[in-house]
């Protein structure tokens, strides 16, 4: 879905489907420990109704995005459908991911907690 390159610092987890792995990126550790479990059930949820390769990452300026990578072989993956599915998840968990933004915002980019919730009010891409 989204052509993104990941770099160790965005990618927050991801699975596969191709060899039921879960993985978490370790810069991302001070997360509470409710939300790294949170991440982990999208992404093993998601890789598996989207036979693909699920992840959750951070953009630079801590907008949350989903990336799906599947291989060009497997007939089970369903691009239109993907995104679709993410659309809603995006929808429903709305709250999580402006929390996620938010930890970004103040532990990762340093931005007073005062001024966090000013940038969200002017950020559109939450909107869904």
């Amino acid at each position: 879905m989204d052509n993104e390159k990941n770099s160790d610092k965005t990618t927050i987890g991801m699975a596969s489907v191709y060899n039921t792995t879960y993985y978490y990126n370790s810069f991302f550790a001070a997360l509470p420990e409710a939300v790294k479990e949170e991440i982990k059930q999208i992404c093993t949820f998601y890789s598996a109704k989207l036979h693909c390769v699920f992840s959750v990452n951070f953009r630079e300026n801590g907008d949350v995005y989903f990336k799906t990578v599947a291989e060009e072989w497997d007939i089970n993956y369903d691009e239109i459908g993907a995104s679709l599915d993410i659309g809603k998840l995006t929808r429903e968990r709305r709250d999580l991911f402006i929390s996620l933004k938010m930890w970004y915002l103040v532990f990762i980019l340093g931005v007073k907690p005062e001024d966090v919730q000013k940038r969200l009010l002017e950020d559109d891409s939450l909107d869904g």
